[in-house]
């Protein structure tokens, strides 16, 4: 019961259960009013994203950026597991191959790297 002190206060869940709430616990913790539809935030480009792309199996996004960089962030954690250099300009396309093993980056450089 004590996990509907963290449901957020406009959600069905709270409202349903309220007369359930533990009253020792004091203070309650602060909570959004509703349940966030945002899955993820992946922050660490250092310019705008020009591209984004899911791998096959769902485990990994890629993203390609104005800062010249292209990175592979992990789905379920958020973490950047990877970050490729090395282009003279900005990238403005990427996709993963059928087995996501490999990524594909086009840049503003007029190259095309695996």
């Amino acid at each position: 019961m004590s996990s509907l002190l963290f449901c957020p206060s406009d959600s069905l869940i709270r409202k349903e259960f309220r007369k359930e709430e533990p009253t020792w616990v004091s203070p309650k913790p602060v909570v959004e009013r509703s349940w966030n539809t945002c899955i993820q935030i992946l922050e660490g480009h250092g310019n705008t994203v020009n591209s984004v792309a899911f791998s096959h199996d769902g485990t990994n996004v890629v993203s390609g950026s104005y800062d010249k960089t292209v990175r592979v962030w992990q789905v379920k954690t958020g973490e950047c597991v990877r970050t490729l250099e090395g282009h003279g300009h900005s990238v403005n396309s990427v996709a993963f191959s059928r087995d996501s093993t490999h990524v594909v980056l086009g840049s503003y450089d007029k190259t095309v790297r695996v």
